[in-house]
Formats: C-alpha cells, sequence, structure tokens
C-alpha cells in the first residue's frame, strides 16, 4: 500500500524537528506540506469527526454519514442498514479506536461496535439488565484501552466501562451525594497516562 499523504507529512514533520534544534521551531512552520484528500478519492462525506490507522495500514475515517475506510488508493464506506444486524447500527461514527489486539472499535451516537476484518462485519453490543433503559441511545465520544480486557468509553450518559470478554458495561455517573463522583455526565475526551490514569473532561479516575 502506498500512503502518500501520511508519508509526506511524517517526512516533513521530522525534518522540521531536527530544523527546530538548531534553527528554532517557529522559523520551520513553513515547511510542512500536505496532501488533500477529497472527491477524488471518494471522500464525499466533508465532516470527519474521528480518524485512526489500523495494523495493516488502513486509514479509517469516521463521520456523521458512516465509515470510511482508505487503503491510500481509494475508499470504502460502511453505513448502517436497519434489514442487516451486521452493519453499524448508526451512521454517526463519532470515535475510532485500535485496541492493542488490533481490533477496531467504533463508538456511534447509538452504542459501541467492532469491525471484524476476517468477515468485513460488525458486531454491536447492547446494553440490557438494569440499563436496558438505554440500551441504544447513549452516544459515544471517546474510546481509550484500561490496558487489560476492557475499554473506557466517553458518553453523554457518563463514563462507562466495557468488558471485551462478558461485554458487560459499567456505569460512573455523576452524583450530587458524592465528593469524588464525575463532575459531569458529558465526557468529550478521555487520556491515559504512563501509571495508566485516566483522565477525563473534568476529573480524573486513579
Amino acid at each position: 500500500m502506498r500512503f502518500h499523504f501520511l508519508s509526506r507529512l511524517i517526512a516533513c514533520a521530522l525534518s522540521t524537528w531536527w530544523l527546530a534544534i538548531g534553527d528554532g521551531y517557529a522559523s520551520t512552520l513553513g515547511s510542512l506540506r500536505f496532501d488533500h484528500l477529497g472527491y477524488d478519492q471518494g471522500f464525499v462525506q466533508q465532516s470527519i469527526i474521528a480518524i485512526a490507522q489500523d495494523r495493516q495500514g488502513y486509514m479509517w475515517f469516521g463521520t456523521q454519514a458512516g465509515l470510511v475506510k482508505y487503503d491510500g488508493y481509494r475508499t470504502t464506506l460502511f453505513r448502517s442498514d436497519p434489514k442487516d444486524p451486521n452493519t453499524l447500527r448508526d451512521n454517526y461514527a463519532s470515535a475510532l479506536y485500535v485496541h492493542h489486539d488490533g481490533s477496531l472499535w467504533i463508538g456511534t451516537q447509538s452504542g459501541l461496535a467492532m469491525y471484524q476484518h476476517s468477515s468485513g462485519k460488525f458486531s454491536n453490543f447492547l446494553r440490557d439488565g438494569k440499563q436496558g433503559a438505554i440500551r441504544g441511545n447513549y452516544k459515544i465520544q471517546a474510546i481509550v484501552s484500561d490496558e487489560k480486557s476492557g475499554l473506557w468509553l466517553g458518553t453523554d450518559y457518563g463514563l462507562m466501562h466495557f468488558d471485551m470478554r462478558s461485554h458487560q458495561f459499567v456505569d460512573y455517573r455523576n452524583d450530587k451525594s458524592i465528593s469524588n463522583s464525575l463532575r459531569d455526565d458529558l465526557i468529550t475526551d478521555l487520556v491515559t497516562d504512563r501509571q495508566h490514569r485516566l483522565s477525563s473532561r473534568a476529573d480524573r479516575l486513579r
């Protein structure tokens, strides 16, 4: 595969870094060059919300109109089909995450999905039991690994933990009666540090 747009960007970034050591960072900003992907490459969706690259080198783009796969030459669009349970449940792909085991996870405006590379199909994970009332209407804004066998999900319903083995969800929400609960149920971004501490937009779990 050839990813000219990616390799050029990396090369330019590295050259910029080396020049910055001797000549100062500000003087090298003008040396960056970008290749543009658009209609000619099959990008008919204008609103890219999330970007990820998998182990095979493919680029994935989450848009408001579906999930786009780019192989360096052409694009493939994955969209929801209500008649096919092996497609995305929602076209709005708002978060992407490539796990260390190579699996691609997609956060949509209607829940969590995983792309199966071998079959080209999707597995959708719905909440059940006590959380059945919000099975399909939670919006995922961010996904990170818990460095074990689970995922942290930043949603509009608070922080969620998803166990990749049992497929169970656990909620962490704002509770005014608990001083160290989440400050806000709207989680728009998640980051983990080297000590595996999880930081959200307004809080931190230890």
